[in-house]
């Protein structure tokens, strides 16, 4: 029979300390996580609910996906890390809400744009071989963010069911005591994405997966009383030297008493404009 343990001890990093993983305060082992004692209650406060969920959260993610399924190599090794970090995210949406989840999607897209000129893809070997602090972090938030964009694009039910098949399949291996058949890889993972939801993912890999830069959008909106029309303007801000970001781009627009309006960009240029017809002064948010 096998057990999963989680161990509360003195002496791992605390949440916040430069020597962390990923996971604020834990570190996960084969069937048993190790968590800092610190945990359980902070400085200032007996109960540190959200910091504890999310550890616990992580451990037990990442001892699904990077124990129990591994990467077929360094390249794919991302995969892994994000998978664990987007399965987290999704429990502590469920315990803390929608807005907690957004916020933290959001939070991480921020990071992540930032840095992102500072590492190579992703899907570069040297990630996959590395493991500093800083540059798990960043994997673990840009591939979460990846994911996400991979959600909107084949459907939240399409991916659940993709990430349920995977841990399934890893477990019942594990439980019978028999080898694995191969480790996870990138091209399989959407290759199964691509199978069940008909979208073809080359491309997408090519630029958010291969590809370690990021387009920076400032979104503005003018709004013409006078013809009932709201004039939106999409504008590019990152350097100059990288390309221009051309897909599209969701816009969701909210006016008072009116229900949300989710408006898709084609993006194509640097500066890009887009007139909708409403009667009621956009909200901004």
């Amino acid at each position: 029979r096998r057990t999963y343990q989680q161990v509360f001890v003195d002496g791992l990093t605390s949440p916040g300390d430069e020597g962390r993983r990923f996971g604020d305060g834990w570190t996960a082992g084969y069937g048993c996580t190790l968590l800092s004692s610190d945990l359980l209650h902070g400085p200032r406060s007996i109960e540190t609910a959200i910091a504890a969920r999310q550890a616990m959260a992580e451990a037990v993610a990442s001892h699904c996906f990077g124990n129990v399924i591994t990467s077929a190599g360094p390249e794919s090794r991302w995969l892994v890390i994000a998978l664990a970090r987007f399965v987290s995210l999704k429990y502590l949406g469920q315990a803390f809400g929608k807005t907690y989840y957004q916020f933290r999607l959001a939070q991480d897209a921020e990071e992540t744009s930032l840095l992102c000129d500072d590492y190579p893809p992703i899907s570069d070997p040297w990630c996959g071989n590395t493991s500093t602090p800083a540059l798990l972090d960043f994997v673990a938030k840009r591939g979460c963010m990846i994911l996400h964009m991979v959600e909107s694009r084949v459907g939240a039910d399409v991916l659940a069911d993709t990430i349920k098949m995977l841990a399934q399949d890893a477990c019942g291996v594990v439980l019978a005591k028999k080898k694995a058949a191969e480790c996870l890889s990138t091209q399989y993972f959407f290759d199964v994405l691509e199978s069940k939801s008909r979208h073809s993912a080359k491309k997408f890999i090519e630029k958010w997966i291969d590809d370690p830069h990021m387009p920076r959008l400032q979104c503005g909106y003018a709004w013409h009383q006078r013809n009932n029309k709201t004039e939106i303007v999409l504008q590019q801000r990152q350097s100059i030297k990288l390309n221009t970001f051309q897909g599209p781009v969701d816009v969701v627009m909210n006016a008072k008493d009116d229900e949300p309006k989710m408006l898709k960009l084609q993006m194509e240029d640097k500066v890009q404009q887009l007139e909708i017809a409403n009667k009621r002064r956009p909200q901004t948010q």
